[in-house]
């Protein structure tokens, strides 16, 4: 898809999600930035953050104590140390995650979204109130954004796509994905080097 529209100029498509975010004035709480060249944290990462990363990914309710004494050989203060430059980074975030399924929101799909050229920030920013979207992010391609929406039962679903999304202003059409299953997510990934500095 050329984007270049969107802005006026031939922009190159390495713009990251934060740019292109920071240009269309969009505000992404907790945004998840995906860029195809990404410059690297300040921060180095070794064998000892990502064996914190792991803990906590495990219990985020660990003290600086419990992992100190998990990981051995390390003190407190050094994990208290450590979990900050991480948090401070924004490598990682320490927060609660609700269990969708748990409290009765059972259906999942993923919905594509084409836009009318010019509307991309409107139908971005008024997609962001809706609850029932866990994800949404913008898209390069055929479609314009990606988003997630959790529901209680598929005429749920379907109603939020057909008479909420499908009637913003600017939204010029949907696919719409129910997945039957979530087999892994963004709080149990981790990249391929703390895989394998983890066990060190």
């Amino acid at each position: 898809m050329d984007i270049s529209f969107l802005f006026g100029i031939n922009y190159s498509l390495l713009l990251t999600y934060r740019n292109l975010s920071s240009i269309l004035k969009i505000g992404l709480p907790y945004c998840q930035e995906t860029t195809f060249l990404r410059d690297m944290n300040s921060h180095k990462l070794d064998a000892l953050d990502w064996k914190i990363i792991q803990l906590l990914m495990d219990d985020g309710r660990l003290s600086s104590t419990d992992i100190a004494r998990a990981i051995g050989n390390t003190s407190a203060r050094t994990i208290t140390n450590r979990i900050d430059i991480l948090t401070r980074e924004g490598i990682i975030v320490i927060r609660s995650i609700v269990n969708p399924e748990k409290v009765g929101y059972r259906v999942l799909a993923d919905v594509f979204i084409e836009v009318e050229p010019g509307s991309l920030q409107d139908v971005t920013e008024e997609l962001q109130a809706y609850p029932q979207i866990s994800y949404l992010a913008l898209a390069i391609g055929e479609m314009d954004i990606l988003i997630s929406i959790r529901a209680k039962e598929l005429d749920e679903l379907y109603e939020f796509v057909i008479e909420t999304i499908g009637k913003i202003p600017g939204v010029r059409h949907t696919k719409t994905f129910p997945l039957p299953a979530q087999i892994k997510d963004i709080t149990s990934w981790l990249p391929l080097e703390g895989i394998n500095d983890k066990d060190k």
